[in-house]
């Protein structure tokens, strides 16, 4: 499958997964398929455009984010939505600050159902500094030495989580939540993709029992960490397992989709609520609120709730999100540059 192709592929078959374990993987799966594209550009043109690249964030995340946050702003006016909202929490909001904004002031004054933008944020300030950081790396180093400064770049995230816990003792929700802590998560996802990305048909290991065992070690890690309850591990090594178990489960989801623990990622359901994931994750919690707050029976509410998010879902991808990713689409497109031999060798390290 062409890369170009790919992001739409895969990001339409990760929708349901537990919710801890969901924000870190969808940490990865961005840091993957963006560093993927970034990698793929820099072999065909010598080079990142960061206007290409901003301009494509901006279509991707703002359009849904700002309506959205008006649809909010409108049930709250309505009465639907509790008003504990305060002009410095959307302020926060709409400049991408919702983590520290609720880490330093120490409230969610945001609309109700919308203090989850709280990852959206740790994803746009990782952005805005790693493109350069990728430029002038992969200038310097092969992939094998880029995947090794990143995986230390890991280690330091871990140390500083580890000092937070141990000596510093922050707001509880800091290791969680803020932008410092928690970009190893989508580092893990960009390790992959210069290291051995499974995109290009590169698998972990060439022995198939190995790569058996790598998948099992990483759902095992994963089962382990879903479940723990030490405070100490949840605080501060639980997301770098999480990152290292999503490498090898990844790996195999790619190149092996036929495999039977892998195949619901290809039914038509799980790709036609991948498509619509983005809105999905920015209205289900107020849809849920509104509905447990009009309908007395849990069951009917959550049903409710889930109907409400998928139509306005379905509307928002068909009129907002599909029109603006085919202009993503074509910021994807080659400058018209060429820098015969730059493929080949950097191909070559993986």
């Amino acid at each position: 499958m062409p890369l170009s192709e790919y992001a739409d592929y895969f990001a339409k078959r990760t929708f349901i997964i537990p919710a801890r374990d969901g924000v870190t993987l969808f940490f990865f799966l961005s840091g993957y398929i963006i560093t993927t594209l970034m990698r793929k550009e820099y072999e065909r043109d010598g080079t990142i455009s960061f206007k290409r690249f901003y301009l494509r964030r901006v279509y991707r995340i703002f359009p849904p984010l700002y309506i959205t946050l008006a649809v909010a702003a409108l049930l709250t006016w309505a009465g639907l939505l509790k008003d504990h909202y305060t002009w410095s929490g959307i302020t926060a909001q709409i400049l991408h600050f919702t983590n520290y904004y609720a880490l330093l002031f120490t409230g969610r004054n945001f609309f109700e159902g919308t203090s989850l933008l709280w990852s959206l944020a740790v994803e746009e300030h990782f952005y805005l500094f790693f493109p350069l950081l990728y430029l002038c790396l992969v200038r310097r180093l092969s992939n094998q030495q880029l995947a090794l400064a990143l995986f230390g770049i890991c280690i330091a995230i871990l140390c500083w989580r580890c000092t937070l816990y141990f000596v510093l003792d922050p707001p509880r929700n800091w290791p969680f939540i803020a932008t410092d802590a928690r970009i190893d998560s989508i580092l893990f996802g960009c390790i992959l993709a210069v290291w051995r990305n499974p995109a290009r048909g590169k698998p972990l290991v060439e022995n198939d029992l190995a790569e058996k065992l790598l998948l099992l070690a990483g759902f095992a890690f994963l089962v382990f960490g879903h479940f723990a309850r030490i405070d100490a591990l949840n605080r501060t090594l639980i997301f770098t397992m999480q990152g290292l178990a999503f490498i090898p489960i990844f790996s195999c989801a790619i190149l092996h989709p036929d495999w039977l623990i892998f195949r619901w990622l290809n039914t038509r359901l799980i790709i036609a609520l991948g498509a619509i994931s983005y809105t999905f994750y920015l209205v289900h919690a107020m849809s849920l609120k509104i509905s447990m707050r009009l309908i007395e029976s849990t069951p009917i509410a959550i049903t409710a709730a889930f109907v409400i998010t998928v139509l306005f879902s379905t509307v928002m991808y068909r009129y907002i999100e599909s029109p603006l990713a085919r202009k993503r689409a074509a910021l994807h497109k080659s400058t018209g540059k060429t820098f015969p031999g730059k493929a080949e060798s950097t191909v070559k390290t993986g």
